[in-house]
């Protein structure tokens, strides 16, 4: 996966969505279904815009969300909904194996280097296409 910087301080969504359906940044604008509005991507609109891109997705929220550092690795890039605790807005990322594509930093980090490894993942978006998509562990619940 290719790391893509995100353009502004709301657009960490666009350029993650762009890096997990493997398109560029422009792709990802063109597939934004609120392309006029000032403001981050919603889970909805992530879901939406991977669509676009052609890269259709599943959403998973944990019950209880656990720190970054203690996700389970999977070797498909996917879409993560990370905040700190006690925040109301997040930040979306991208991961492959055990590393981190932060849209905000200049190269990809490893997971166990990365200073955002206590923030807690609120949700994952998965390829759904059969050559990507990967079960989860079995540690964690989902609610959908």
């Amino acid at each position: 996966m290719r790391l893509i910087r995100q353009r502004n301080e709301v657009d960490c969504g666009l350029a993650v969505a762009a890096m997990v359906a493997g398109r560029s940044y422009r792709a990802a604008t063109f597939a934004d279904p609120q392309p006029y509005i000032w403001r981050g991507l919603s889970l909805r609109d992530m879901q939406t815009t991977l669509s676009a891109l052609e890269t259709p997705s599943t959403i998973s929220r944990p019950r209880r969300p656990p720190e970054l550092r203690d996700w389970p690795i999977a070797t498909c890039a996917r879409a993560l909904l990370i905040r700190p605790g006690g925040r109301r807005f997040g930040h979306w990322i991208a991961t492959i194996a055990d590393y981190v594509f932060d849209p905000e930093l200049g190269a990809k980090v490893r997971l166990s280097g990365y200073d955002r490894a206590d923030w807690l993942v609120i949700a994952v978006l998965s390829p759904t296409s059969p050559t990507s998509a990967r079960t989860f562990h079995r540690r964690f619940t989902f609610a959908n």
